[in-house]
């Protein structure tokens, strides 16, 4: 990956044109168009009728030959019948007003924008389009509003995500989206100590699908919530007393990955650490639990208190490559590159690529995936003055950053199957759980969505 490109930076949150949704243009149901128009004129219109009764006296008592009783009943009935065409005509011309009405007015149930990238370039990849659509209004979930959020997959060919957050009791629920729909919330999976992050990581054991929860104990132990397909139950496990593993800063983030390497399971667990340093809690399950295998608690980077931090594989060169991002003391969004070498200070190094200032304790989020062009690309998520941001990357366009959406809170989390699939979670709406998902098809578009 190339550190000398600069970031480019778009904002398409601007408001479409509105679509004209009007009958043709022959149809033109203005009230000043609408009118009943006129009889033509003719030459004979203004000729005098010749009077037919000259040289005939007019028989006494009667009207164009009828008894004046009976011209009057005839007059009556002609003048309600002009009366009923006249009501029927304005009928017609209310209904089609109000059509128009319906058609021009915003109250519409689904509402519909969208928001392009520029037109593709050989420097960058096809356009994308985001597509709002709600067939109904979203129902509010009970989360807490600045909750963090921790998505995990099981990265199969179906979709089937499980979506933490924290209840508005400080407990850690989940909705779970089986292919189909998304679920109702779930009972009660732990308490952490209040002010705690967490971070979910999720893989598979042959059918039985594994979940493990990392988040801060009331006296800041990491600790691991453990569930798995088969027995269907939660139950919590102190990780790091007796094991070295050093205790979290009061409202540390946290993020996890896992991986399988040459017959073992290895599991890492990054948040910061009392002193403002981040630190590393590995597991490899022929040994068990124990702290980072950095020679100093210096080796890794320092960080502005409170970071969000986001740990994501990035298989650029090797399969083993990966991206610890976080806020470092200046303010700004970097990363902790690993590429295994030799030793440990070998294979962990400082990124150059700098990606700009971040909000203090803005939370990250990122995944890495291989485009339908064969293509690997990087994608960051986070929340940045109440807009949704991505930041990409691929070797042929190098960064670019856009606003994708209205964001209402900080917690923000992404998950990558099937190779580029994407969801993104996020509060477009205080309590309300959204989510922004993308195929792998090139002409794909990011659809929108209310977790219900």
């Amino acid at each position: 990956m190339s550190s000398e490109q600069p970031i480019v930076y778009q904002d398409f949150q601007s408001a479409p044109e509105a679509v004209n949704l009007n009958l043709p243009s022959e149809y033109d149901t203005s009230p000043e168009v609408l009118q009943i128009p006129e009889p033509e004129s003719r030459p004979g219109d203004i000729q005098k009728e010749p009077d037919l009764n000259i040289g005939h006296k007019q028989p006494k008592g009667k009207i164009w030959g009828m008894k004046r009783k009976t011209f009057m009943i005839v007059l009556g009935i002609v003048i309600l019948l002009i009366i009923a065409v006249a009501a029927g005509v304005g009928g017609g011309v209310g209904a089609t007003a109000a059509k128009s009405d319906n058609n021009n007015g915003q109250g519409s149930s689904t509402p519909i924008y969208s928001s392009r990238l520029p037109t593709p370039t050989s420097d960058h990849p096809p356009v994308v389009t985001v597509t709002t659509s709600y067939s109904s209004p979203p129902t509010p979930t009970p989360i807490r509003q600045n909750t963090p959020l921790a998505a995990v997959n099981w990265n199969t060919s179906n979709l089937n995500i499980q979506l933490f957050y924290k209840h508005t009791d400080g407990s850690i629920r989940l909705q779970e989206n089986s292919g189909l729909e998304w679920g109702e919330q779930s009972p009660q999976i732990t308490k952490p100590k209040d002010n705690s992050g967490f971070a979910a990581i999720g893989w598979l054991e042959g059918e039985v699908r594994q979940v493990r929860v990392y988040t801060a104990s009331e006296n800041n132990a990491l600790t691991e919530s453990v569930w798995n397909s088969s027995s269907k139950l939660w139950y919590d496990q102190d990780i790091s007393t007796g094991r070295g593993i050093a205790p979290l800063a009061a409202g540390s983030q946290l993020t996890a990955y896992t991986w399988f390497e040459n017959g073992t399971h290895q599991i890492r667990v990054y948040y910061q650490g009392q002193d403002g340093y981040i630190r590393e809690a590995v597991f490899d399950n022929t040994k068990g639990w124990s702290k980072g295998d950095s020679p100093t608690i210096q080796d890794f980077p320092r960080a502005k208190n409170g970071t969000g931090l986001a740990i994501v594989s990035f298989p650029d060169t090797n399969e083993r490559e990966a991206k610890l991002y976080y806020q470092n003391m200046d303010g700004k969004l970097v990363s902790y590159d690993y590429k295994p070498a030799a030793t440990w200070v070998q294979s962990w190094q400082n990124s150059t690529v700098d990606h700009g200032s971040v909000s203090d304790g803005t939370y990250l989020t990122a995944v890495a995936g291989i485009l339908a062009t064969g293509e690997l690309v990087l994608r960051i998520y986070f929340i940045q003055d109440g807009k949704l941001v991505e930041t990409w990357w691929t070797r042929k366009a190098g960064w670019v950053s856009w606003n994708m959406h209205d964001a209402a809170a900080p917690g923000i989390s992404a998950v990558s199957y099937s190779g580029e699939h994407v969801y993104v979670f996020f509060q477009d709406k205080a309590e309300y759980l959204s989510a922004f998902s993308l195929n792998r098809d090139p002409n794909s578009v990011w659809n929108f969505t209310a977790i219900i």
